[in-house]
């Protein structure tokens, strides 16, 4: 697996936040459409849930916490200003992954380090 230079619980926190990001997509659920201040209702959720809120410990659960709220970050809309942008390496993972599993057809050039053991 790529680590891309982050530690076990770094990629655990991660994908524990791009499984949570999009679980209630339509807020309140007084809509049957996708709300752009979605993201704010999963923290809201997560944090008002006892159980949930004590699994991590608070830094980790911080982190998860802002991984979500920022995922939608820059690349969706303008509408979305006023939710926050991803700004720590998790937060922009999260968003990239989200933004790119979106996408219906995608390029994307990158080149990948071969190290060689």
């Amino acid at each position: 697996m790529w680590s891309m230079g982050l530690s076990s619980d770094e990629i655990d926190l991660a994908i524990a936040s791009a499984i949570l990001h999009d679980g209630w997509k339509k807020g309140d659920g007084t809509t049957k459409w996708t709300t752009t201040d979605h993201p704010l209702y999963a923290v809201k959720a997560l944090k008002s849930d006892e159980i949930a809120s004590k699994i991590l410990p608070d830094e980790q659960f911080a982190i998860v916490c802002g991984c979500i709220a920022s995922h939608m970050g820059q690349h969706w809309s303008p509408d979305v200003a006023f939710l926050p942008k991803p700004a720590t390496k998790l937060e922009k993972l999260v968003h990239n992954a989200d933004y790119l599993a979106s996408r219906k057809n995608l390029e994307y050039n990158f080149e990948i380090p071969v190290t060689r053991r």
